[in-house]
């Protein structure tokens, strides 16, 4: 009794043992098949699905054209400026290591803000490159400042800008009444990000190169448009 009890006992186990290594040989099989395939004939297409998930696509602002006078002197121009900001959502704060990272270039930054720091120096720019890559969650961004010359009468003139459809226009004075020849038209370039959300240089392409905007010179000369505005004054004090 004990030995035909010994021998089913076994043979049970041998047919177990037979299921699970099938089992196992099959999985391993269609693991096999699957790295194989995605290895081989789907590289490309997964290759080509990961980068569009993790690729951005950014508008790149067009520079906005230069107002002259009739002489050609420049009374409006744009300036690029880059500033860092901070990447945490909104009611969060960079860490302490974080903040400790970024003073060793920027000593004075403060504790708390989107943002950290306005105007960057070339000399910081290069500084913040290692900070950045290490994982700090911050990114340094550009941004063009409309100018104008430091006379009243001409600053008034110029008028206002809004931002719209990923670029500056004309709200009033010269700006909306020259804006078809200041704006141009906005580029785009697709980037991918790293896991820090930073963007990887090597990735960037550009789609679409930003158009300029065309220079506008005025009919009058600064002297002209400066006496204008004071005889215009004089008129209505007149009044």
């Amino acid at each position: 009794m004990d030995k035909e009890k010994n021998r089913g006992y076994g043979q049970l186990m041998s047919r177990r043992i037979f299921a699970l290594s099938v089992l196992f040989s099959v999985w391993a099989l269609i693991a096999f098949g699957r790295a194989w395939y995605i290895a081989g004939p789907a590289r490309a297409r997964f290759i080509a699905a990961g980068e569009k998930m993790a690729r951005r696509q950014v508008v790149i602002p067009a520079v906005r054209g230069r107002i002259l006078d009739a002489d050609g002197v420049c009374l409006v121009w744009s300036e690029r400026f880059y500033d860092l900001l901070s990447l945490v959502p909104e009611g969060f704060e960079l860490s302490d290591e974080e903040l400790a990272e970024l003073r060793t270039v920027l000593p004075e930054l403060p504790d708390e803000g989107r943002v950290l720091r306005r105007n960057l120096t070339p000399d910081e720019l290069l500084r913040l490159e290692a900070p950045l890559k290490s994982g700090v969650r911050a990114r340094i961004v550009s941004r063009d400042e409309r100018i104008a010359v430091a006379i009243p009468e001409i600053r008034q003139a110029v008028g206002e800008l809004r931002f719209r459809d990923g670029s500056w226009s004309g709200a009033s004075g010269w700006e909306a009444e020259f804006d078809a020849e200041l704006s141009g038209s906005p580029g785009s370039l697709t980037v991918m990000l790293d896991r820090h959300r930073n963007w990887i240089p090597s990735s960037v392409r550009v789609v679409n190169k930003p158009v300029p905007g065309r220079n506008v010179r005025l009919k009058h000369t600064l002297c002209e448009l400066t006496k204008q505005s004071d005889a215009g004054e004089n008129s209505d004090a007149k009044q």
